[in-house]
C-alpha cells in the first residue's frame, strides 16, 4: 500500500496528517497493539462518512475512494461502489433530476444483462427500488 497516495486522497476531504497519526494512536490503544496504516485509513474514511451523513455528493466521493482503496488492497470493492453510486443518485433526486441513462460500456468485461440495459432510460425511483445500479450513470 502507497501510505503517502492514501494520506493525499484523504486530505481531499480534510484530513490533515495529524489527524491520521491521532486516529493511529487512538486506534492502537483500542486494539492494544500498533493499528496498520490500512485500518487507520478505514477508520478515517468512516469518520467521513459519519460526518458527512447528509451531503449525498460527498458521500458518493467518499463511498468511490474506499472502493479504490481496498481494489488496491486486493479485496472485493463492490459494495462501496455500490454505495457510491446509489449516493450519487439521491444526490440527483434531491437535486431534482428525475431520470438517468444506463451507460454500459460494451466491453469483452460487460455482463449480457448490462449490455440488455445499454441506453435505457429508468426513473431514479426505479433505480434505487429495484437496485438497478450501473457503475457509470448519466443524467438526463
Amino acid at each position: 500500500m502507497n501510505l503517502n497516495k492514501w494520506k493525499k486522497n484523504l486530505e481531499r476531504f480534510g484530513v490533515t496528517n495529524k489527524q491520521f497519526e491521532e486516529d493511529k494512536k487512538e486506534l492502537s490503544k483500542r486494539f492494544k497493539k500498533e493499528a496498520s496504516d490500512g485500518d487507520v485509513i478505514w477508520s478515517l474514511f468512516n469518520k467521513l462518512i459519519l460526518k458527512n451523513a447528509r451531503d449525498f455528493q460527498e458521500l458518493s466521493s467518499i463511498y468511490y475512494e474506499m472502493a479504490l482503496f481496498l481494489k488496491d488492497e486486493g479485496k472485493n470493492s463492490y459494495d462501496m461502489k455500490y454505495q457510491s453510486t446509489k449516493m450519487q443518485l439521491l444526490y440527483y433526486k434531491e437535486n431534482g433530476i428525475e431520470k438517468v441513462k444506463w451507460i454500459a460500456s460494451l466491453g469483452d468485461r460487460t455482463c449480457e444483462q448490462c449490455a440488455s440495459l445499454n441506453g435505457r432510460i429508468f426513473s431514479i425511483e426505479e433505480v434505487l427500488k429495484d437496485m438497478l445500479f450501473p457503475l457509470k450513470i448519466v443524467r438526463t
